[in-house]
């Protein structure tokens, strides 16, 4: 499972991918383009191409290949803000590809592990919330009792005047249905976590069903548990990247084509792409319940010595 944000996990594979790589004009004439990165030392190695046409971009290289339809200048729609160069738009920029992208999205277990806790963190709120009510009802219930042996003189700890005894499953139904739907989900999802059935989606379904069966969840085959594939993210921002340096050769006066055509191969220099700062997400699993709030509060056991509750 990872630890951090997929889009930043690839940010930084693809500064360290492309580090030394060069820019190599095969074709530049207004909107028709080829652009060539790649090693200066291993040329098969991470290498990409940039390859426009009036209303299309097509990327094509070792990551994959992409063809996206929407501007008549597709160098203008991709264009970053050059003080974020790492950012990208997946959602937006997959809707330019066929079919919006679909075939770029795959399963995604993170995904399915946070939608899993959002039900979770519910089902917890929710027995948190009556446990509370338990305990207020409880500590008016000792309060009273200790009252009414004050009055009559008598010691808390007489074993003929024993404080009162909540009946949890008489009176107080909805805690005991909460505790156990918590407890049973808990050990479908710790049994889960052992045989990795989180993992695919084809194994987290069954999961997926027991959970809708005790009551956590609902309408699970509504839930959109994909994410956007690590070679298209890559491809994103080899994109962004590859644009903004073609940008810089543009300006710097380097790049020529037009009025004095280049040799064929001759790179042109690049600036290594920026890495984001990482972004710790907490880990996610389900091998361990959170603890449940105390019975009572501690002040009541301070003050009612003479039995437990």
């Amino acid at each position: 499972m990872r630890s951090t944000d997929l889009e930043t996990d690839v940010a930084h594979m693809f500064a360290a991918d492309v580090t030394g790589h060069r820019l190599i004009v095969r074709h530049d004439a207004g909107i028709y383009r080829h652009l060539v990165f790649q090693s200066r030392e291993h040329s098969w190695n991470n290498r990409f191409e940039l390859i426009t046409a009036p209303g299309s971009l097509t990327i094509t290289g070792d990551r994959g290949s992409h063809t996206f339809r929407r501007d008549y200048d597709m160098f203008s729609f991709f264009r970053c803000n050059p003080d974020r160069p790492h950012r990208i738009n997946a959602s937006y920029w997959a809707e330019k590809l066929p079919n919006n992208g679909r075939e770029v999205q795959k399963y995604s277990e993170q995904a399915a592990r946070v939608m899993i806790k959002q039900y979770l963190d519910e089902a917890v709120e929710e027995r948190d919330e009556l446990r509370k009510e338990f305990d207020e009802e409880n500590a008016r219930q000792l309060e009273s009792w200790a009252e009414d042996l004050r009055a009559e003189g008598i010691e808390q700890g007489d074993p003929d005047y024993p404080p009162p005894t909540p009946e949890r499953e008489k009176d107080w139904p909805e805690l005991v249905a909460a505790e156990e739907k918590l407890e049973k989900a808990y050990r479908i999802l710790s049994d889960a976590e052992y045989d990795g059935a989180l993992a695919y989606d084809e194994s987290l379904r069954p999961v997926l069903r027991e959970l809708e069966e005790i009551g956590l969840v609902g309408d699970t085959w509504e839930w959109d548990l994909t994410d956007y594939d690590f070679h298209f993210l890559w491809c994103l921002h080899a994109i962004a990247w590859g644009i903004q340096q073609y940008d810089k050769a543009v300006r710097s006066g380097l790049h020529k084509i037009r009025t004095a055509p280049m040799e064929w191969d001759t790179p042109l220099p690049t600036d290594a792409p920026t890495r984001p700062d990482r972004q710790q997400v907490p880990t996610i699993d389900f091998m361990d319940p959170p603890e449940p709030r105390p019975a009572r509060p501690q002040m009541i056991t301070a003050e009612i010595t003479g039995g437990v509750l």
